[in-house]
């Protein structure tokens, strides 16, 4: 994945932003991270949707993984695994243990935590094609 490609993904993350907090009253981090990990993977089938989390029963956090880079993308930018496992524990204050593939996120679609918000996410669709990438 090349550089812009992931200014691409964070200019249509930052257009949406206001556009999620109006409409869902959330953040990229607490809610809105599931839909923007699923947009980026779905147009980028080269990317992988990963969850970090406390233990493997739990879903805290969804980020896309770009294995070409061994690097991982959430609405913080990018960042290596340490980076991420050590802002999910002192920024977000969320004991994180794991970071593995997010192979189940249609089952946990149904829970009460998971939201995908679909107006959001063809938004995000619509911002990053604009892009030609």
């Amino acid at each position: 994945m090349k550089q812009e490609t992931i200014d691409a993904i964070t200019y249509a993350k930052d257009v949406v932003t206001t556009m999620l907090i109006t409409n869902h009253s959330c953040g990229w981090l607490d809610g809105g991270c599931f839909t923007l990990s699923k947009a980026i993977t779905e147009r980028f089938p080269d990317t992988l949707l990963y969850h970090v989390s406390r233990d493997v029963e739990y879903r805290d956090h969804a980020v896309v993984y770009i294995p070409s880079l061994d690097l991982y993308y959430d609405a913080d930018g990018i960042q290596t695994k340490t980076e991420l496992m050590n802002k999910m524990r002192n920024v977000e204050m969320t004991n994180v243990t794991v970071c593995i593939p997010f192979i189940d996120i249609e089952d946990f679609l149904e829970s009460e935590d998971v939201f995908i918000f679909e107006d959001i996410k063809r938004q995000l669709m619509l911002e990053m094609h604009g892009h030609n990438l």
